[in-house]
């Protein structure tokens, strides 16, 4: 799997805070976010992940994190503190995973985001998250605009057998150094937002 995207950078001769954002499940680039983050003084990489044409199944996340080194050695960035990421449903969902499992993420803003694996695996050195979902992922489900719907395909974290939860669930919570913000959409019809929003907040308590 390889990993393409286009860094934003503010004008001026100095370093900035490094920020990646991560869209969902769309084959556009959409680069407008980056692009506004960069005008408030973020360098900020738009990270490519998502190809219809290419569909992964299985994440390596020592993929992610070379993205994060790739960032935080680049000379425009300052890495006192880390790199933030900023995700949107899937994005979001992998911005928690990369907490899990990453080091250098100073802090994450999640959009709409699973919580857990659900329909891919994830993978880092020896450790694995199953995927998980109560009903197969369908691309037959993508609208012509190229997004998905697919709000009924994820499972809800109450509803997961406690040891299944264990093993699909991303342990965001426990790294305490690393300040997390879920925001949920309520009229998402992609994801159960407001599920998640709420049992994360449980286990961030």
């Amino acid at each position: 799997m390889k990993l393409t995207g286009d860094l934003f950078l503010p004008p001026g001769n100095r370093q900035f805070p490094g920020v990646i954002s991560m869209l969902g499940v769309a084959s556009a680039p959409f680069e407008s976010k980056a692009s506004l983050l960069a005008s408030h003084g973020f360098a900020t990489l738009n990270l490519k992940y998502f190809d219809f044409t290419n569909y992964v199944f299985h994440l390596n996340m020592e993929v992610f994190e070379n993205v994060v080194k790739f960032l935080m050695n680049h000379k425009a960035v300052s890495v006192d503190q880390g790199i933030s990421v900023v995700g949107l449903c899937k994005g979001g969902q992998l911005a928690l995973s990369m907490v899990d499992c990453l080091r250098g993420i100073r802090s994450v803003i999640a959009l709409n985001a699973p919580i857990l694996t659900a329909h891919n695996s994830h993978q880092y050195g020896d450790k694995i998250w199953p995927a998980f979902s109560t009903h197969p992922f369908d691309l037959r489900r993508i609208n012509k605009y190229g997004a998905c719907v697919t709000r009924t395909s994820f499972p809800f974290v109450s509803e997961v057998d406690e040891k299944i939860r264990s093993q699909v669930l991303y342990q965001f919570y426990k790294r305490h150094n690393v300040p997390c913000m879920y925001i949920a959409g309520l009229s998402d019809s992609n994801v159960p937002s407001e599920h998640y929003c709420n049992f994360a907040e449980k286990l961030l308590k």
